[in-house]
């Protein structure tokens, strides 16, 4: 009996030895992938801070003030222009999917405070978080050390933030939140790359998130395989904010994705560890001047009918007169009456201005010979204004002087109009314009009556470069 006694305790002894190195002996069979790498889409880190205290974001106000010290984010350092911020109470659900209001920053003028825009419509508190969610795809490439059946599982676990909430769309200081992505879901958002899997699972535990694949097809030795996770936000882990060690801006914190391979008895094939690093952003900015050419060209009075200064269309039978030059309109000698006097200027504007940009004119006053005048043409029946063109075919009957616009870029193309003491435009475009040129068309028709002298006046253009 008592011999019995001791060989139960000897095999039982042995079993429990026996279960203790078991899963030492696993590891020991264990070996690392022959190769492997991870790669993120947007390796940038995600921001949280908050609001400075006692600064309150009042509605219809467009101005934020950090926090400066205390929080993952104290500076303005990683959020630039067109990035989208959201303001979250201490318990806000994020950016995405179900987060505050979006904004998006429009400067960074100091390096606690940006603006943004559209303008706060109701009340934002101090303390309240500033978010800035950065998200992407994670690509892992690998080949196996070991051949993996069909049927065994593939993990790879990403760090979490369990002393919060990893999953609430918030980033999580050093650590990746699983935002939109469940375990109901993960499938739908994982893109193997010469493998198949069959189901997919996401748990999160021991500040890991875990996504685990079965396969449905073996993973050969020596092969070289692919992974992506995650697909359009949400529906992707949200990057990490800083770590508390990220106390330089431009050092780049260093995470941990494990990747695993287990038969079914959760043996382990080949694992590894796998670095990521994530930076803050760099903001690229150049100021590009804006130009604006103008010149105002001389046409030959060979030219002036061929530019379309008369109202052929309309029976105008003018007669070009001198040449002008880019600072005079020569008419020279008037002997001959009711007929038409026609010159003309060319004006070439190149500018990168984003609205492209305006020409204006205006007359200091009518032609002038002392007391007597040339007044301002009337057009026809249906007067001309300085903004309403109409046709002048009859001088004749109706005298004056008034201007045409011919080009792509003139803001009228047929008839003319009066000159005004007030600026007018002439000439526009939108967009940026490189060589636009157009011509101003100078008409002038006098009376046997015109009192003789030399009348002048003076013309006043403007080239307004436009935002």
């Amino acid at each position: 009996m008592k011999s019995r006694i001791i060989l139960s305790i000897s095999i039982l002894q042995i079993i429990a030895l026996f279960a203790y190195i078991l899963p030492i002996l696993r590891q020991a069979q264990a070996t690392s992938f022959s190769q492997a790498n991870a790669n993120l889409s947007n390796p940038r880190l995600s921001v949280l801070g908050r609001i400075a205290s006692g600064a309150d974001i009042l509605a219809n106000t467009g101005v934020a003030n950090m926090k400066s010290s205390g929080e993952a984010d104290n500076d303005t350092l990683n959020i630039f222009p067109k990035d989208t911020i959201c303001f979250n109470g201490i318990a806000g659900a994020g950016c995405s999917p179900a987060g505050a209001t979006p904004y998006m920053v429009d400067s960074t003028p100091t390096s606690t405070s940006f603006s943004f825009h559209p303008t706060a419509t109701q009340k934002i508190n101090a303390g309240d978080m500033i978010v800035s969610t950065q998200s992407g795809t994670i690509s892992i490439n690998f080949t196996p050390s070991s051949t993996v059946p069909s049927g065994s599982y593939l993990l790879i676990t990403i760090p979490a933030n369990t002393s919060g909430n990893p999953s609430d769309s918030m980033p999580d200081v050093g650590a990746f939140d699983s935002a939109g992505l469940t375990s109901g879901n993960i499938s739908s958002y994982i893109n193997p790359g010469g493998f198949s899997i069959s189901t997919a699972s996401l748990n999160t535990a021991n500040s890991k998130h875990t996504i685990l694949m079965t396969l449905s097809s073996a993973l050969n030795h020596g092969t070289n395989y692919s992974i992506v996770v995650g697909g359009n936000a949400p529906y992707r882990f949200i990057n990490p904010a800083p770590a508390s060690s990220h106390t330089t801006r431009g050092t780049a914190d260093a995470l941990t994705i494990g990747l695993e391979t287990q038969n079914s008895m959760s043996q382990t094939f080949d694992q590894t560890n796998l670095k990521v690093l994530l930076n803050d952003g760099v903001l690229v900015s150049a100021n590009v001047e804006v130009t604006l050419n103008w010149a105002i060209g001389a046409v030959n009075q060979s030219d002036v009918l061929s530019i379309a200064c008369k109202d052929t269309s309309s029976g105008d039978t003018g007669n070009a007169v001198g040449t002008t030059n880019s600072t005079s309109v020569p008419f020279g000698s008037l002997t001959v009456y009711n007929q038409f006097y026609i010159s003309a200027h060319s004006h070439t504007i190149n500018t990168n201005a984003s609205n492209g940009y305006t020409l204006l004119v205006r007359q200091d006053g009518d032609l002038t010979s002392g007391t007597a005048t040339i007044s301002k043409t009337n057009c026809g029946s249906t007067v001309c204004t300085s903004t309403a063109e109409q046709y002048w075919t009859d001088a004749s009957t109706y005298k004056g002087f008034g201007y045409g616009m011919r080009g792509t870029q003139a803001t009228f193309t047929t008839g003319y109009r009066q000159f005004d003491t007030t600026d007018k435009p002439i000439m526009s475009n939108n967009s940026p314009a490189s060589g636009a040129t157009s011509y101003i068309c100078y008409k002038l028709a006098i009376a046997g009556t015109q009192q003789a002298g030399m009348y002048f006046n003076k013309l006043t253009y403007t080239a307004v470069p436009n935002f």
